[in-house]
């Protein structure tokens, strides 16, 4: 109405003065004036400068990534076909670019906790997966983490002694206090101590129900992997005490050539039943094993240990 507005004009006209003396006596806000550079990242900072090399015999040894005989980027050829195919559904209406659920693209969690279970999986028949769509396995790891501090109201985490430089950044970032077990053997410094990791998931150090991050497969970065048989007996001792494992599976396929060679560790598990390892977290990355580096492709799925629970978590 012409009143309201002329009121506006009025209050507008009074403000003007004093926003003009406000101006000159303080200054605008500078949020960002306290903030420090942060080092780039030693990886990909390498990769950086390996990009700005003028030699053209440099050789880029950051990261694993497929390459070809003259060290050029290297798709695998059934990438190709899916984005083919996906393109070619696109085109013909099949598919859509309309938003996803919250927990992302339905097929996609579908057929990525096949994978990573297999077929025969005890808590995918009995509907105990809840799974979300991330950004790659760093992102998997990120919704793990806030999920345990958060929803489950987990304070601490253990890793292995080494573990991926960035596990313990992630974790700490999430509010989480990070220890470390026994792994590496310290005299060779390239075999799995395992009567060290068995003596030391035993112990009263770590207490029972703790949360424990295992490497599916291809452990990094030592490259060092339990045997099957020396799976399942970590597999006794977390159900001996109760232990909660966190699995973070970034090479199945890639490690032995073979998905469910790499996968067997969290199948192991699964095969216990909910009785005896009732809950798992399972972090998946696609870039290593496809390849999709820059589509940051991943998933995490928790196993609760009823239906009812796993449609829980899901909410949350």
């Amino acid at each position: 109405p012409p009143s309201e507005m002329l009121g506006l004009q009025r209050s507008s006209r009074l403000l003007s003065p004093l926003l003009l003396r406000s101006a000159k006596h303080w200054p605008a806000r500078q949020i960002w004036s306290a903030v420090k550079p942060v080092p780039p990242d030693p990886i990909l900072g390498l990769v950086a400068r390996y990009k700005k090399d003028p030699n053209p015999n440099a050789v880029n040894l950051a990261q694993g990534a497929y390459r070809d005989g003259s060290g050029k980027p290297f798709v695998l050829s059934s990438v190709v076909k899916a984005e083919k195919r996906v393109a070619q559904q696109l085109a013909d209406g099949i598919t859509n670019k309309e938003y996803s659920g919250s927990e992302g693209n339905a097929e996609f969690l579908a057929a990525t906790v096949r994978f990573a279970f297999g077929h025969d999986s005890n808590a995918l028949n009995e509907n105990r997966v809840a799974a979300i769509q991330s950004l790659s396995g760093t992102g998997a790891l990120r919704l793990a983490a806030d999920t345990l501090k958060r929803v489950a109201g987990v304070d601490k985490i253990w890793i292995s002694n080494p573990s991926w430089g960035n596990h313990a950044k992630v974790f700490e970032a999430a509010g989480l206090e990070v220890e470390y077990y026994t792994y590496l053997d310290k005299k060779t410094g390239t075999t799995l101590d395992f009567e060290g990791l068995v003596s030391h998931l035993s112990s009263d150090e770590i207490p029972e129900g703790s949360v424990i991050l295992l490497h599916c497969s291809a452990h990094n970065p030592t490259g060092v992997d339990p045997s099957e048989e020396q799976w399942k007996i970590l597999a006794d001792i977390f159900t001996a005490r109760k232990l909660v494992p966190l699995f973070d599976s970034a090479y199945q396929g890639y490690a032995s050539g073979d998905p469910d060679v790499d996968a067997f560790a969290l199948r192991e598990f699964d095969r216990r039943g909910k009785a005896a390892i009732p809950t798992m977290l399972v972090c998946q990355s696609y870039a290593k094993n496809m390849g999709l580096y820059g589509e940051r492709v991943g998933a995490l799925a928790i196993v609760a240990h009823s239906t009812e629970k796993a449609t829980t978590v899901q909410t949350n």
